[in-house]
């Protein structure tokens, strides 16, 4: 709770205080871990995480690139929201340059 802020909305609150909104904030959380993992700079083995498209052993413009993330199919909304369903398709919108 801050102070002065009353009757303000949830953008004006943000923009007077500086801040990100919690869905960007969570959005850049989760790259940053999928980064490390895919870098191996975490504890967490990346090969139970993810696959790379590359990896799939089907041909296609989407795994000629090297850095794209195979999505996994999920047939439960529910689980569509578990990290390693939610951040490939986040993780492949990135640039190529960023994800390199």
């Amino acid at each position: 709770m801050v102070g002065g802020l009353q009757g303000s909305t949830y953008p004006e609150k943000l923009r007077e205080l500086g801040l990100q909104t919690l869905e960007d904030r969570r959005q850049e959380a989760d790259l940053t871990l999928m980064y490390e993992v895919i870098r191996g700079e975490c504890k967490v083995r990346g090969e139970k995480w993810y696959k790379m498209a590359e990896d799939t052993g089907h041909r296609t413009r989407a795994t000629a690139d090297p850095c794209r993330l195979e999505v996994p199919q999920s047939r439960l909304d529910i689980r569509r929201n578990i990290f390693t369903c939610r951040v490939p398709a986040l993780w492949d919108s990135l640039p190529t340059s960023v994800r390199d």
